[in-house]
């Protein structure tokens, strides 16, 4: 249990902080509290970050945007409370790990999130580097890329960019090259990894 990453509490509401301090704690979690998430972001440190991150579902929806603006990608559990449905819904759909009714449930979801957390950060990473990859392409090469993600047929590629089919498997190759790949699904997973929202990257690819 010592292993495992502290969960961070975004309340603004001490109250709220202290109703999950008892449950989280007795389970031998860590716990670390926070007022907001730019508290969060600004204290946290590479050697001991959150494994997750609690917060009111009231709050979801400014807690998930701030965090996917700051790139900082951990299982969010959001308590409902007395928070209506249509709110859960658009939680999840903005990229929640969890909504939760009651502090047995969180504590339940909390150690899934926390077993999960690594895989967030790798996809995390492996966004940043399919980013970084398409980047590193000329504008040509760009031009090529987006079209062949598209599907579109290397001779409907060539037509559109008013180059020779030999031209165009030359752009093809280096950026495959660049790219480190070999096929086209490679190539669309990468694009739809650099597009999406970061938090959604679980829901996609995990």
């Amino acid at each position: 249990m010592s292993a495992k990453k502290p969960v961070g509490v975004v309340a603004a509401d001490a109250s709220f902080a202290n109703r999950l301090k008892g449950p989280i704690k007795s389970a031998g979690l860590g716990l670390l509290f926070f007022a907001s998430v730019k508290a969060l972001i600004d204290q946290d440190d590479e050697d001991t970050p959150v494994g997750c991150v609690v917060a009111e579902l009231c709050a979801g929806p400014n807690v998930m945007r701030e965090l996917e603006q700051a790139l900082f990608i951990v299982p969010v559990v959001l308590f409902a409370g007395n928070a209506p449905l249509a709110v859960a819904v658009q939680a999840m759909k903005a990229g929640a790990f969890d909504v939760v009714e009651n502090t047995e449930a969180l504590v339940e979801s909390v150690w899934r999130a926390l077993a999960l957390s690594g895989k967030y950060q790798q996809l995390l990473d492996d966004r940043a580097a399919a980013s970084q990859k398409i980047r590193s392409l000329t504008q040509r090469e760009r031009e090529v890329f987006v079209r062949m993600v598209r599907g579109l047929p290397n001779r409907r590629i060539a037509e559109e960019l008013e180059i020779s089919p030999k031209t165009l498997d030359i752009h093809r190759a280096n950026l495959l090259f660049k790219m480190e790949v070999k096929t086209i699904a490679e190539l669309c997973r990468m694009h739809l990894m650099d597009r999406v929202n970061p938090m959604l990257l679980p829901q996609i690819f995990g």
